[in-house]
C-alpha cells in the first residue's frame, strides 16, 4: 500500500468523498465500483461473499448526515464518519451492529466534521477533521493525535502499519507530511495535489507543466512521481495562473502563463522560469483565463472583473511582447447578440479559424473569426458558460459547458457539443453535472471532465463515462501520448496509456 496527496491509499482502501451509504453484497468488485459512487472499502474475501460498503449519492441513510469515511467489511463493526448535514463544524459517527447503524459515539462530537478513514484494523483507524486535527479510533472512542507543527488544514490522510508503528501520511496544501517512529517530516513541496488551472504538456509526454495553488507553476518529467517548482521572477506576478501554453523554439519551447492582474508571463526555459511579462493589460481587474499557442502565434482570452461596470470579454493575439486586441465581445459582436452588456470569454482554440467561448448576456456562446470577421455560431442556455473548445478543423469543433460561477445555480445539465455541417449537436451527458474542460485530438483521443468526478471519453462515435473513483469536481484535463491527466479540488490523477 502507498499513500499520496490525491488522498488514495492503494491497496484495500479507496479514499473518496460522499454523502450517504449503501452495501453491495457478494458481488465482484468491478461491478460494485460501477454501481457505487463514493468511498469504498473492500476486503480480500470479497468474492467469497463479504460485503462492500460504499458512500455515495442516493444511499439509504440520508438522515444521519454527510459521510466522508467508511471502514469495514461484513455486517458488524463497520465504522462510518462524516459531518452533520450542511454543517462541517459538527461531526457524526456510526457503527454498524445487528443489522442497523448505531449513532452513539460521544467522543466524535468534539471534532469539526470527520473526513476519510484509513488504517490497518477496526480498532486502529485514523481520520481528520476540518480544523486540521488528526483523529484516532481505537474501536471504542476517538482521540486526538499530535500532528505536524503549523498544519491547520488537511486535504487527505492515509495510514498503514510498519511492524508495531503506525505510519501516517497527510497532504496539507502542496506539502506531504509523514509520521514514522513518532516523528513528523515534511516531504515537500515536491508534488502537485491538484490543478489550479489548465496545464500544458509536450506531445511526447516527456513533461507536464501545471498551474498550482497560490499562483505557482510546477513541472514533472517522470509522470508525476516528483515535481519541481518553476521560478517566477518577473517584475509583476499574478496571484493565480489559469493556463499554460508553449511555442516551439530552438532546442525546446518558450512557455507562457496566463493569469490575473492583467498579466501573461514568458519563460525561455523552465530552469530560469518566468522572467518576463509578455503582456500587461495595465488593469488589475483583467483576468487572462486561457492562452493557446499555434502556428508561431499566441491567443489569449481575458475578462474584466471590475465590479463597477459590466464584465467585458476580450481576445488578444501576439507573442514576444507584441500583442493586439482582436475582440471586445461587448462591441464587436453586439449586433449579432442583442447588444451585449455583459460578457466573459474563458476559452480559445485555433485551426483554420479562431474560436472563442464563454457567456454573453448570461447565456453560453461560441464565436468564430474567419476572414477577419466574428460570427456567433452557438447560442446556449441561460446561466451557461462554454468552458473549453477543441478544434481539429473548422468543421470538427467540440466544446463543453457548465453553469456560470457566482449565479447561485446548484444543478446544471452541462453540454457536450459537436459541430456537424455547421450546426452544433448536443451529446447526452449525466444530468445535473457541468463540464469544465476538454482536451485531445479527436477519435478515441478526446476526453472531457466535469463536476462530481465526471470523466468522459469519446470512442467510435460515442461518449462513455469513465469511472475514476473520486467525486470531487474536476477542472482540467490533458492528453498526451503517454498519459491522461485529470485534476480538481485536492485531486490530481493520471492514467497511463
Amino acid at each position: 500500500m502507498r499513500a499520496d496527496a490525491q488522498g488514495i491509499l492503494y491497496g484495500d482502501v479507496l479514499l473518496i468523498g460522499g454523502y450517504s451509504i449503501f452495501a453491495c453484497s457478494a458481488v465482484p468488485q468491478t461491478s460494485c465500483d460501477a454501481l457505487c459512487v463514493g468511498q469504498l472499502w473492500a476486503s480480500h474475501g470479497l468474492a467469497s461473499g463479504a460485503s462492500v460498503w460504499s458512500i455515495g449519492v442516493d444511499g439509504v441513510l440520508p438522515e444521519l448526515g454527510d459521510f466522508y469515511g467508511v471502514w469495514g467489511c461484513g455486517d458488524d463493526g463497520t465504522l462510518l464518519v462524516g459531518s452533520q448535514y450542511h454543517d462541517l463544524t459538527k461531526s457524526v459517527a456510526a457503527v454498524h451492529s445487528g443489522g442497523k447503524w448505531v449513532e452513539s459515539i460521544a467522543s466524535a462530537k468534539s471534532y469539526s466534521g470527520l473526513g476519510s478513514l484509513s488504517g490497518a484494523a477496526a480498532d486502529d483507524l485514523y481520520t481528520f477533521d476540518h480544523s486540521g486535527k488528526i483523529v484516532h479510533w481505537d474501536g471504542a472512542a476517538f482521540s486526538t493525535v499530535p500532528g505536524p507543527s503549523g498544519v491547520t488544514s488537511i486535504g487527505a490522510l492515509a495510514a498503514a502499519k510498519n511492524g508495531a508503528d503506525s505510519v501516517i501520511a497527510l497532504a496539507s496544501g502542496p506539502t506531504i507530511y509523514q509520521r514514522s517512529g513518532g516523528t513528523w517530516a515534511a516531504f515537500g513541496p515536491k508534488i502537485v495535489t491538484h490543478f489550479d488551472g489548465k496545464p500544458w504538456g509536450s506531445p511526447d509526454g516527456s513533461i507536464l507543466i501545471a498551474p498550482a495553488p497560490g499562483g505557482s507553476v510546477w513541472a514533472t518529467s517522470d509522470g508525476g512521481t516528483s515535481w519541481a517548482q518553476v521560478p517566477i521572477t518577473a517584475s509583476s506576478k499574478p496571484t493565480r495562473i489559469y493556463q499554460i501554453a508553449a511555442l516551439p523554439a530552438s532546442g525546446g519551447y518558450t512557455y507562457y502563463a496566463a493569469g490575473d492582474q492583467g498579466l501573461v508571463l514568458r519563460a525561455a526555459d523552465l530552469a530560469s522560469g518566468f522572467t518576463t511579462v509578455d503582456l500587461d493589460a495595465h488593469d488589475a481587474s483583467i483576468v487572462f483565463q486561457s492562452v493557446v499557442a499555434t502556428g508561431g502565434a499566441l491567443y489569449a482570452t481575458a475578462t474584466s472583473t471590475d465590479s463597477s461596470s459590466a464584465h467585458h470579454g476580450f481576445v488578444y493575439t501576439g507573442a514576444g511582447g507584441t500583442w493586439s486586441k482582436i475582440l471586445d465581445a461587448n462591441t464587436d459582436i453586439a449586433l449579432q447578440f442583442g447588444n451585449p452588456y455583459e460578457s466573459s470569454i474563458v476559452s480559445v482554440t485555433v485551426a483554420s479559424s479562431v474560436f472563442v467561448g464563454g457567456e454573453l448576456n448570461y447565456k453560453g456562446f461560441i464565436a468564430e473569426r474567419a476572414m477577419g470577421a466574428w460570427k456567433v455560431v452557438y447560442s446556449g442556455d441561460q446561466y451557461e458558460i462554454v468552458n473549453a473548445i477543441s478544434v481539429a478543423k473548422s468543421s470538427d469543433v467540440w466544446a463543453v459547458s457548465g453553469p456560470m460561477p457566482d449565479t447561485g445555480v446548484t444543478s446544471f445539465d452541462g453540454h457536450l457539443l459537436h459541430r456537424v455541417n455547421g450546426q452544433f449537436v448536443d451529446f447526452p451527458t449525466p444530468p445535473g453535472l457541468g463540464l469544465n474542460d476538454l482536451h485531445g485530438s479527436g477519435g478515441g483521443d478526446l476526453f472531457a471532465v466535469g463536476d462530481t468526478g465526471l470523466v468522459m471519453s469519446y470512442f467510435d462515435g460515442n461518449w462513455f463515462r469513465v469511472p475514476i473513483g473520486t467525486a470531487v469536481n474536476l477542472d482540467g484535463v490533458w492528453v498526451d501520448s503517454k498519459s491522461v491527466w485529470v485534476g480538481g479540488a485536492d485531486r490530481l490523477l493520471r492514467a497511463s496509456r
